[in-house]
């Protein structure tokens, strides 16, 4: 401004002469004083707000001083619009307010001033009175301005909160969010509505006062709750009263205008509210509807709000339903584990047992000593089979930690074979190489005892060979056995024996659950059974 003030005096003198050096001089300091303010705000890394003041006041007194040496028709008008869009920016409606009266003062007693000769031009009433409107009104503009950003900063602000809704049930999340919603849109009234999704009924919370209110109406009593052409549009209507309210809503081509009642009648009666502003708050899982009853000052900025609150509210109640989801796939996930864990473990061990006591009956009879030595050695296998259920069972409690399993993997894998070869009768040929640790340790047990149960059991195999080894980067297990293998010929991995329904089912769900490799052999003189569990995995899972 100053330097375009300095070129315009270079080429049209101000008038009288014997002021223009003055308004020169004046306009040059200002200038000085612009680039060196420049350099001061460009180089600070933090606010000053006092030199923000004084630098205003610095513009008001340069504004009427120029002002004043140039007389009523000074061309430096702009400079009392250029102090009220500076204080516009600076503090809103408020620096606009009494800035605003600052200039008009200001102004007025330059009138007074040329009015009485002293500023050397003819004062001209009109043109005094022309540019005082103009003030006013430039004013009144830039103090809405003002307001209205001031407006949008606030919502702005309260955008950026979120509904809280963990660990809440989804009515405990539509409360959260219902409250929310209640804060942003500061309405009399907010009302979030949705059907129920087991029953025949609409369910509704409204906030009141601070209060919330839950209701269950007949889903026929209240629907459809918007008229047709706004049923998946946002809409506000500015006076339900009317004969024919007017009704703004949002499409793909913009605002458009719609007339008609917006609200379902039994609805409309009984909020009884001269506007509402609503919006359809949908998504995966969530289908509901967010109503705001006689907001103050409602305008279309508040449909834009409306908009992004309800996109919140969805991802808050979707998040919801989220983890609702994932906690009974846990669920399932776990009582499918504790169920492979029972069968591959317990359950496989009683069946032998219930198998040997079954032989026992003839022994008992003719090799009374014998059937004493089997019996002890059945009691010592469903000894071990209860402390594996009680290790198992430690397991399940909540703690920071798992139980630590007692002994090294390859004792416990020399253990169960001893009692696989006890139980059934089979030989069982071991070798481990390398240490496996947890938490796969475990679950190879586990996969050995399933293989070596059904090569004893289903495939009445003689002899056994178990090879367990530790790479770098994975644990190989190598199971085969000389008996009839299983009722498909043919090598086949896991893959395939998914898709195709065959092959050992714990085995199978087991080692897809550790992200590992499987490969099953069968034929006429055996089966192979070949499994490969990655240890990132395993360490990544723990």
């Amino acid at each position: 401004m100053a330097a375009f003030a300095l070129a315009a005096v270079e080429f049209d003198p101000v008038e009288p002469p014997h002021l223009a050096h003055l308004a020169d001089a004046l306009l040059y300091a200002y200038l000085a004083f612009s680039i060196v303010l420049a350099l001061v705000f460009t180089k600070s890394t933090r606010p000053m707000p006092h030199l923000r003041v004084a630098t205003h006041a610095f513009d008001l007194v340069i504004a009427v001083s120029v002002n004043a040496l140039t007389g009523a028709g000074s061309p430096f008008f702009v400079l009392f619009v250029f102090l009220l869009v500076a204080a516009t920016l600076r503090w809103q409606w408020r620096g606009t307010m009494w800035t605003g009266a600052a200039v008009v003062v200001a102004y007025l007693l330059l009138g007074v001033y040329g009015h009485l000769g002293y500023g050397g031009v003819g004062f001209e009433l009109n043109r005094f009175l022309i540019r005082g409107s103009y003030l006013a009104v430039v004013a009144v503009l830039l103090g809405s301005l003002g307001t209205w950003e001031e407006r949008v900063r606030r919502d702005l602000v309260d955008l950026a909160g979120s509904p809280r809704t963990k660990h809440l049930s989804f009515e405990g999340a539509a409360r959260e969010s219902l409250a929310y919603a209640a804060s942003v849109l500061r309405a009399q009234s907010v009302m979030l509505a949705w059907e129920d999704s087991e029953e025949p009924w609409l369910v509704t919370l409204v906030w009141k006062g601070g209060h919330v209110e839950q209701e269950r109406h007949r889903a026929g009593t209240l629907l459809p709750m918007v008229a047709e052409p706004l049923q998946r549009s946002a809409f506000l209507s500015l006076d339900l009263t009317a004969v024919v309210p007017a009704i703004l809503y949002n499409a793909s081509e913009g605002l458009l205008m719609w007339r008609g009642h917006p609200l379902n009648p039994e609805l409309a009666r009984r909020v009884g509210a001269r506007n509402v502003l609503s919006v359809p708050v949908s998504g995966e899982g969530v289908d509901a509807r967010l109503f705001a009853f006689d907001k103050p000052r409602l305008t279309t900025d508040d449909l834009v709000v409306a908009l992004i609150l309800g996109r919140q509210i969805v991802a808050a109640l979707e998040q919801h339903v989220l983890v609702q989801e994932t906690e009974t796939s846990a669920a399932n996930a776990e009582r499918m584990r504790l169920a492979r864990e029972l069968h591959d473990g317990i359950a496989q061990s009683l069946a032998g047992a219930a198998l040997q006591i079954k032989g026992l009956r003839r022994t008992v009879v003719s090799d009374p000593p014998r059937a004493q030595e089997r019996l002890d050695e059945i009691e010592r296998l469903l000894v071990n089979e209860q402390r594996e259920l009680r290790l198992f069972m430690q397991e399940l409690r909540p703690s920071p930690k798992s139980v630590d399993r007692e002994g090294t993997l390859e004792a416990r894998l020399h253990e169960l074979c001893h009692r696989v070869s006890s139980l059934w009768g089979v030989e069982v040929d071991l070798e481990v190489s390398g240490e496996i640790a947890a938490p796969l340790a475990w679950d190879a047990y586990r996969l050995v005892q399933e293989a070596l149960v059904n090569a004893a059991r289903h495939a009445q195999a003689s002899q056994v060979r178990v090879r367990a080894a530790t790479t770098d980067d994975a644990v190989k297990l190598h199971i085969a056995d000389d008996g009839r293998g299983f009722p498909f010929r043919g090598v086949y991995e896991l893959p395939e024996l998914q898709a195709r329904g065959i092959g050992p089912a714990s085995l199978k769900e087991r080692v897809a659950s550790l992200r590992g490799e499987l490969r099953v052999s069968s034929g006429e003189d055996g089966a192979v059974i070949e499994i490969s569990l990655p240890l990132r995995f395993a360490q990544v899972s723990s």
